[in-house]
């Protein structure tokens, strides 16, 4: 797409088509760098502070799966990696908030 083509589109729709070629991409990243994924240039996404949660939450989860694995019933149960990127940001949000007592040095 063109700069032009672009113009028209307002910051969700540009979420939307940047997402089909980065699905990392967010409304954080601002009209530009959207702009940019969605003509195919080559961007450094810095890391997302939720995604460090994620991988927080995974590597406790795997630390002490025999203490907590039955509890578990979100994707996490699958005990892969990458189980909480499948989960929304909230989703992520909640799971730390409602175990912050685990979590509380993660800032």
């Amino acid at each position: 797409m063109t700069d032009l083509q672009l113009e028209g589109h307002n910051l969700t729709e540009l979420v939307q088509l940047a997402q089909a070629f980065e699905p990392e991409a967010h409304r954080g990243l601002g009209r530009e760098l959207l702009e940019a994924i969605i003509r195919g240039e080559q961007i450094t996404l810095p890391q997302r502070s939720i995604n460090k949660k994620r991988l927080k939450i995974t590597s406790y989860l795997d630390e002490n799966w025999e203490q907590v694995g039955s509890l578990v019933s979100c994707p996490a149960r699958s005990r892969e990696p990458w189980a909480c990127f499948g989960c929304s940001d909230v989703q992520t949000a909640s799971c730390i908030l409602d175990n912050k007592e685990r979590f509380e040095d993660d800032k």
